[in-house]
């Protein structure tokens, strides 16, 4: 695939060729390289917060998650629709059990999705990790009143429940 994204490169290096050659150079093993060819993509859209995200994805496997988180920030604040920046930034601080940093980034996806039950299930997640179980209950039944089958939250409102019943018996 590398030798084929190298003839590409050779036609024309837009953005789009460039971000290719990215996910060729990821896919092969070397962050490092998919990186260089995403600031190329930067570059040259600046304004592509597609390509931002996915160089925010690239420095976390190349193992610099200070830029990469810098990267999904700027992407996040960058465009008032699209929002995967910001799940990146949500399940990073969520990995980290960083509850704090976890709900602002879900304030910043509230802003852009606030009909979307994945929103206020990831609130009730961040709302876990600060022990605030009340809060993270209202959080799961909001996500199901937006959805009444949305079962992320009404696996997470089993889980509390669970959680409850163990703590009283």
């Amino acid at each position: 695939a590398l030798s084929e994204v190298h003839e590409l490169l050779k036609v024309g290096q837009d953005a789009s060729t460039l971000a290719l050659a990215g996910e060729a150079y990821l896919a092969s093993g070397d962050a490092a390289a998919a990186a260089r060819h995403y600031e190329l993509a930067k570059a040259l859209a600046p304004r592509d917060t597609s390509v931002r995200t996915r160089l925010g994805l690239v420095r976390f496997a190349a193992g610099e998650p200070e830029r990469a988180i810098s990267e999904l920030e700027a992407a996040s604040a960058a465009d008032a629709k699209d929002y995967q920046a910001d799940l990146a930034l949500i399940a990073n601080y969520l990995r980290k059990r960083d509850a704090d940093r976890a709900l602002a980034a879900v304030q910043a996806l509230e802003s852009k999705q606030r009909e979307n039950p994945l929103t206020y299930n990831l609130r009730g997640a961040a709302l876990i990790l600060k022990k605030d179980l009340a809060g993270a209950r209202a959080s799961f039944e909001r996500a199901l009143g937006l959805q009444p089958a949305y079962m992320p939250a009404v696996n997470n409102l089993a889980r509390l429940d669970l959680r409850e019943n163990d703590r009283t018996a």
